[in-house]
């Protein structure tokens, strides 16, 4: 994940290769809440919150079509979990880093998408979550 210097001068680019009207879509890590082993073995440098995320994009330049947190039912699962991690990392000196991030069995997956899909239905804005989905579009 881009760290907030590396965003700067990136998103200039995407706004050179766009057309007028043209769209970006991204998923970024939100909340440091949710930092874990995960964010180490990725390289994640940075979580955002919506408004830190408003302030890279130049409104000059973008139009933000939609911006989300999720997921908003899971994140409590996520945020014990990251919790756990950073107690283990904290006093853990062996502790190998990998991501935690796997494709889980079908039947699991099929829940979890099952879940977010319901709440994408169910709640158009959510408080938190530990991603930040957007759509920009290039003014």
């Amino acid at each position: 994940c881009l760290d907030e210097a590396q965003a700067r001068s990136t998103l200039p680019k995407i706004h050179a290769v766009l057309r007028p009207g043209g769209l970006f879509m991204g998923n970024l890590p939100a909340f440091n809440a949710f930092a874990g082993i995960h964010d180490i073995s990725v390289g994640i440098r940075k979580r955002y919150a919506r408004r830190e995320f408003m302030e890279l994009v130049g409104p000059e330049q973008f139009e933000v079509v939609s911006m989300r947190y999720w997921p908003f039912f899971l994140s409590p699962l996520v945020f014990a979990a990251r919790l756990s991690q950073r107690f283990r990392i904290r006093f853990d000196r062996n502790l190998e880093i990998e991501s935690d991030i796997d494709l889980p069995p079908r039947s699991i997956n099929q829940l979890l998408f099952r879940i977010v899909r319901f709440e994408n239905a169910a709640l158009e804005k959510k408080p938190w979550g530990s991603s930040l989905f957007f759509l920009i579009r290039k003014r």
